[in-house]
């Protein structure tokens, strides 16, 4: 069912652009100097009795107040107290921020104030908690096929963000191929444990499909190097070690290197991952440092980066794929940067919500964009193993995929209870409990009961041809918000009446598609196979890329384009000045290298001509002197050789009869005798 798909989509990927200003609901943090100065304090310096032996770290005080109008009540005054024993009433102590060469505890962290970037805080809140409850409560649909699927190359093998089939393991029924046959990868050293995973995963499909889809998740790395690849878990339980051991056990995010890692290693194998994060949880809870709801949250916060961000890759896009022709290898290449893209922005929206969470000033958040960043590479490169998998190890494939269960009704509500909870709990620290958020989880719940029946619905083919899909889907509900905003600021509503608006509102586009979605059957024809559509395709998804990645840098698009629009003269002029500077350059540049290439022919013949005619005079003269010399030194050599060949003719013919001699008088009368 592609029904909660579209609601969430747009949770998670537009309320950046679209959210107003937020602040927690009846939040009654002040600073401590705020209530001690004005034109009437309404507190005394006298009055306020602090320990002396309270530790340096930002504090929190509650104090009782007086307003004009006579009425008590209490507030929650902020200070701090640096290393050196001082209190700043004002709640600021430079000495107290925290570097990677030391141990950090959460007192030792400013208090967040999200009205201090009420944009940034909307943003990110909804996006947090819309990625983090959807996987958190990662369900499984009713109606959907299994998981083990023979194709993963097109939307339905994407399933939605809130079920188990949104990341379908594909199986290709192909021989052997060259990996299937290497010697190393059929002993019992490298594959005993194929079945292991298998069954286990299937075992346990019943009761959790989110915790079966991980068992699975490293299926690809286990098909090309065997039982090596179970080596990730205890690669992320020791980094997972290393980074409570910088944090002191306490509820808050790794120090950037650890996370990083553990993140890459849960982005390649989300089981390995998931114990990371389940190591992580254990060691703060039995440290005793899940002292409140804030603690709580953050370490929800942090697990779902350990091992979430390869899920969510496997939900924007397949991550298998046959390419046999070209539009295949387009759609391929779409695979690797929707995947790197929407992830790397999910993961950096999940480190930004931390502050949030946890109501401290992380210092982890600003390096969100860097960590986005190395989490889409390395989605890219996962993509890239997947490949090697997919074609030279698909018998391997085959083997390490198994049917899971499919879940019955109980689970299914079950799911989207849970699933409904945490949105809840993730909602209520940034808007606060009122009718609002009730009516939020409202919208949330519906389009996920009512698609436990919409297989029932009656079908029309021309809605599934008509609704947006795919990466347009979110560029199409990024419009669509920004006039849904307009059209709330027109009320003039108060701040916080506006943003609790707009938190029950903004669904209600996506959530009436999702409607209709219910009643889409299977399109007429398919765009992106038809060749008469081809180019127009293509170029429509280079737009669409392009509007997505502003709206990933968290600019408007409607605004970009707007003003690209309206200054197009401008930047046509621009390229028109751009296009004649290079030309002038390539013209300057051509003449000055004909008129280089001109004088160094000419200063070439010149050497030529002069070094030719220098060269024949010393050729000349060289042999003269050598027919000199010849003449002179052959008839001495000739002289020297006659005289020389006459002695040698005569010293060699007396030799001769003088041996013959010998052997004529003495050696021939012996041999005679005997």
């Amino acid at each position: 069912m592609r029904l909660r798909k579209v609601i969430l989509l747009f949770l998670i990927l537009v309320t950046n652009i679209a959210a107003p200003s937020l602040a927690f609901a009846g939040d009654d943090r002040v600073i401590l100097d705020e209530l001690l100065t004005g034109d009437v304090p309404q507190l005394n310096a006298n009055d306020i009795k602090i320990p002396d032996d309270l530790k340096p770290g930002y504090h929190e005080l509650q104090v009782e107040v007086l307003d004009d109008n006579g009425v008590v009540s209490s507030r929650t005054a902020l200070f701090c107290k640096d290393l050196k024993g001082e209190l700043h009433f004002d709640n600021n102590c430079p000495d107290l921020l925290v570097t990677n060469n030391k141990k950090v505890f959460r007192s030792s962290y400013k208090p967040f104030d999200p009205s201090s970037d009420p944009v940034g805080t909307a943003s990110i809140a909804l996006v947090a908690f819309a990625v983090g409850s959807t996987l958190i409560g990662f369900g499984s649909n009713r109606f959907d096929q299994n998981p083990a699927e023979k194709t993963d190359d097109n939307q339905d093998s994407m399933g939605d963000l809130g079920s188990v089939s949104a990341a379908k393991l594909a199986q290709r029924e192909v021989p052997h191929a060259w990996g299937d046959r290497r010697w190393y990868i059929n002993t019992t050293l490298f594959n005993s444990l194929d079945e292991l995973s298998t069954s286990v995963a299937r075992g346990i499909s019943g009761f959790s499909a989110l915790l079966a889809r991980t068992i699975l998740d490293a299926r690809y790395l286990r098909a090309v190097v065997g039982n090596l690849a179970w080596i990730s878990i205890p690669s992320a339980l020791v980094v997972s070690f290393i980074g409570l051991n910088q944090i002191d056990n306490q509820a808050l995010p790794f120090e950037f290197l650890p996370l990083v890692i553990l993140m890459c290693i849960g982005i390649f194998d989300a089981l390995a991952g998931f114990f990371g994060a389940f190591l992580y949880l254990n060691f703060i809870f039995a440290n005793g440092n899940f002292t409140s709801k804030d603690a709580v949250f953050t370490g929800l916060g942090v697990a779902l980066i350990f091992f979430a961000p390869g899920l969510i890759a496997s939900k924007f896009r397949p991550l298998t794929r046959d390419v046999k022709n070209f539009s295949n290898l387009w759609e391929r290449a779409t695979d690797y940067v929707l995947a790197s893209l929407l992830t790397g922005w999910s993961v950096s929206k999940l480190v930004e919500a931390l502050p949030g969470l946890s109501k401290l000033t992380l210092p982890i958040v600003d390096h969100a964009g860097q960590i986005g960043v190395i989490a889409g590479l390395a989605v890219a490169v996962r993509l890239g193993i997947e490949e090697i998998a997919w074609y030279l190890y698909p018998a391997r494939l085959v083997k390490l995929t198994t049917e899971l269960k499919k879940p019955g009704l109980v689970q299914e509500i079950r799911a989207i209870l849970f699933k409904t909870g945490i949105f809840y709990l993730l909602a209520e620290p940034f808007i606060g409990f009122n009718k609002y958020l009730l009516a939020g989880c409202g919208v949330f719940i519906l389009p996920q009961l009512l698609s436990l029946v919409s297989h029932k619905f009656p079908k029309v083919n021309l809605l599934d041809q008509i609704i947006p899909r795919g990466a347009f889907k979110i560029v199409f509900f990024s419009f669509v918000s920004i006039f849904a905003v307009s059209y709330l600021k027109s009320l003039n509503l108060t701040p916080s009446d506006f943003i609790l608006t707009s938190f029950v509102f903004l669904p209600i586009p996506a959530l009436t598609f999702a409607f209709i979605d219910m009643f889409a059957g299977d399109r007429p024809f398919d765009i992106t196979k038809n060749t008469r559509f081809r180019y127009a395709y293509r170029s429509l998804g280079v737009i669409i890329l392009g509007i997505l990645i502003i709206i990933i840098l968290g600019n408007d698009p409607y605004l970009s384009i707007k003003n690209y629009i309206l200054n197009f003269p401008d930047h046509w002029a621009a390229f028109v000045n751009q296009c004649s500077a290079i030309w002038s350059w390539i013209s300057n540049y051509v003449q000055l290298t004909a008129s280089w290439i001109t004088i160094h022919l000419q200063q070439s013949w010149t050497w030529v001509s002069e070094h030719v005619q220098s060269t024949w005079e010393w050729i000349t003269t060289q042999t003269g002197l050598g027919w000199d010399w010849l003449s002179t030194h052959a008839p001495l050599t000739w002289n020297w050789i006659s005289e020389h060949a006459v002695s040698s003719s005569n010293w060699i013919v007396d030799h001769i009869n003088n041996g013959w001699k010998v052997v004529k008088d003495q050696w021939l009368p012996a041999i005679k005798v005997k």
